[in-house]
């Protein structure tokens, strides 16, 4: 977004963007990141062997690689304005876009296991700077009444794009698991021209309102953001270990992410309830029970000795995810300046999560690996060490929903 010192008042667009270009665009990425964030342990388990400790490093690599994509599109894009004019946010993400696209092709051009490595380290970074600028879109030039709708429409659209990508992708894993990414670069090119239909710049944010948020409100995106980190932690140290703890279950190849997709139906739901029930603004115990319900299902997945079970603890753990995630959506956007950077911080925070996460249960299979323990082990450890987490965060959040002290 070119500097405000660098455009001119008239030029900047008042009006927030039509939602139908930018929901259109958020649902086809969302078939595309949801089948790499999640789906690419189960590409590399069954396409290159990966053992759990390797999808664990994975996984460790694609949350640390996404935090610089999210901080550095905003300032990014408004360096690149400074000196040439064409540039705007919508050109900015066209061409990320892009490259999401051909990047897609590494893969398919070379079989080697290097291959999904290096797929990874330039994809996942692309995302991370793509989704800021969406959510921009999405936020600018609204408030209120106008924000809550826009941002649970968005909240519905990319979630529900998930599990249609986790069913589509259960039968290709079976036969050719590299298709996965070839129908991901086909849904970015496609994303390349729906992209022209978004005004040149987001609208900016609304700074003058009626009335000020209520104070509560600045506690509340504190805390909702220590959980966004926490649920994206423990999201981040089951993902790497569901391709082997549902083998040990006895799940076939083709069902074992329609069996993932759970959360992400449970996520939806809340999303509805949270977009349609306004009872949990200004509460201070929504992030109490979002919490409660986001560590029961991390428990009862990861422990889970029966496909019900994990079905259960599947279930809960979406439940805390989409009132974790709408939660702290909603605040950064309502109390933050909803443009490209508030989005920028937000999505840092998912990759901090993406990137403490397995590195719990890298540790757990490193235990393992070097002593007798075996593999039934593995569960309780990763409980262990996501609990550091846990109680880190837990602590972290009550401080920051705290009174502050006046005077």
């Amino acid at each position: 977004m070119p500097p405000p010192d660098a455009t001119p008042a008239s030029s900047v667009r008042p009006k927030p963007a039509s939602l139908a270009p930018v929901l259109t665009l958020a649902w086809l990425n969302s078939l595309g990141t949801g089948a790499v964030t999640i789906g690419v342990f189960f590409i590399a388990d069954e396409q290159y062997g990966f053992t759990p400790a390797r999808n664990a490093l994975l996984g460790l690599l694609l949350g640390a690689i996404y935090i610089p994509g999210a901080l550095g599109v905003g300032p990014g894009v408004r360096a690149l304005a400074r000196r040439l004019s064409w540039v705007s946010t919508r050109s900015a993400v066209a061409v990320v876009l892009a490259l999401m696209a051909a990047t897609s092709l590494i893969p398919l051009i070379w079989r080697d296991e290097w291959a999904i490595w290096a797929f990874a380290l330039v994809y996942i970074p692309l995302t991370g700077a793509m989704w800021p600028i969406v959510e921009s879109y999405i936020s600018g030039g609204r408030r209120d009444a106008d924000l809550r709708h826009a941002a649970g429409a968005f909240n519905l659209t990319w979630a529900s794009a998930i599990p249609i990508a986790f069913w589509g992708m259960g039968p290709l894993l079976e036969q050719r698991p590299l298709a996965v990414i070839a129908c991901l670069g086909v849904v970015h090119a496609i994303c390349v021209v729906v992209a022209f239909w978004l005004p040149r710049e987001p609208a900016r944010h609304l700074a003058a309102r009626a009335e000020p948020h209520p104070e509560v409100y600045d506690r509340l995106l504190a805390g909702f953001r220590r959980l966004l980190v926490l649920s994206y932690v423990l999201m981040a140290a089951i993902a790497p270990a569901m391709p082997w703890k549902l083998e040990g279950l006895g799940v076939r190849l083709a069902w074992q992410t329609v069996l993932v997709s759970v959360w992400q139906v449970s996520r939806i739901g809340m999303f509805v309830l949270m977009r349609h029930w306004h009872g949990w603004h200004g509460r201070l115990r929504t992030p109490a029970w979002t919490a409660a319900t986001l560590v029961a299902g991390f428990v009862v997945v990861i422990s889970a000795p029966s496909v019900w079970a994990i079905c259960i603890g599947l279930a809960l753990f979406g439940v805390g995810l989409g009132g974790i995630y709408a939660g702290a959506f909603y605040y950064a956007m309502e109390v933050g300046d909803a443009e490209v950077d508030a989005g920028g911080k937000h999505e840092a925070l998912i990759g901090a999560g993406y990137t403490i996460g397995p590195a719990a249960a890298l540790a757990a299979w490193a235990i393992v690996g070097a002593t007798d323990l075996g593999e039934s082990r593995v569960p309780p450890l990763i409980i262990g060490f996501s609990g550091v987490a846990i109680l880190a965060f837990g602590v972290s959040t009550a401080r920051a929903l705290r009174p502050r002290r006046t005077g």
